[in-house]
C-alpha cells in the first residue's frame, strides 16, 4: 500500500513488528501535513488493514525505531534521541499499549551512561513482559556489547548495564533477541575484529 507523503531517510521507514500469529504492525515517519509526524497500522492475516484510518502517535520523526510486541498486545519502541546532543544521541525507550496510546508520560532513557552506536541495538520482551534491550555501547574508554531490561513502569531492572562482551578493537554487528520458555533471554551478534567476522552467542538468565 501507497504511504501518502515522502518518507525521509533516517525516520523509522517501514519498520516491522511481531505481533505474534499472523498479526503485525508498521509504522513510519513521513510528511502528508507537511511536517514529519509518526503514524503507525496494525494489520491481521492476511495483510488485512485494522482500523479506518492511520493511527498517528507522534508530531514527531523517531530515528532508527526498533520495536517488539508484549504478550498483552501492547508496543515496546526504543530509537536513537538527539535532543540534547546532536553529536552524543541517547537510546531512548516508549511503551504504547495495544490501540498506541502512549503508557508513560515521557519517554524513559534505556541507560543513562550508554553511548549508542546509530542503528546496532535491538529490544524483545521477555516472559515476565519487560522489555529487553542490547546494543552496541562505544564512548572513548568503553566499547562493548550491553544488555539492560526495562519493566512495565519504566524503571531499570538492572543495577548496572550488563556487559556481554567488551574489546576495544571489536565492531557488533546484527545484534538478536530471543526469549526462552524458561524465562532466559538468547542473545546473538555478529563480531567484527581485525577482517574477521564470528557469530557469538550468550544465554542470559532471568532477573
Amino acid at each position: 500500500n501507497q504511504i501518502p507523503g515522502q518518507i525521509e531517510e533516517y525516520a523509522p521507514g517501514l519498520v516491522h513488528e511481531s505481533g505474534g500469529g499472523d498479526s503485525f504492525s508498521v509504522f513510519w515517519a513521513d510528511t502528508r501535513n507537511n511536517q514529519l509526524q509518526f503514524f503507525a497500522r496494525d494489520f491481521g492475516a492476511p495483510f488485512n488493514r485494522e482500523g479506518d484510518q492511520d493511527i498517528l502517535v507522534q508530531d514527531q520523526a523517531l530515528s532508527r525505531v526498533k520495536a517488539a510486541r508484549a504478550p498483552d498486545g501492547s508496543h515496546v519502541i526504543i530509537y536513537l534521541s538527539f535532543e540534547d546532543d546532536p553529536d552524543d544521541p541517547t537510546l531512548e525507550m516508549m511503551w504504547f499499549d495495544a490501540a498506541w496510546i502512549p503508557r508513560w508520560s515521557s519517554p524513559v532513557t534505556v541507560s543513562l551512561d550508554a553511548s549508542p552506536t546509530w542503528q546496532y541495538y535491538t529490544v524483545a520482551v521477555d516472559t515476565s513482559g519487560r522489555a529487553v534491550v542490547a546494543w552496541w555501547d562505544r564512548t572513548s574508554t568503553t566499547n562493548g556489547l550491553l544488555y539492560q531490561i526495562i519493566d512495565t513502569a519504566g524503571s531499570r531492572v538492572l543495577f548496572g548495564d550488563l556487559t556481554l562482551s567488551t574489546s576495544s578493537s571489536v565492531e557488533y554487528y546484527d545484534i538478536a533477541l530471543d526469549g526462552l520458555p524458561d524465562g532466559s533471554m538468547a542473545v546473538g551478534w555478529v563480531e567484527y575484529d581485525s577482517g574477521d567476522s564470528h557469530v557469538l552467542y550468550t544465554r542470559v538468565t532471568s532477573t
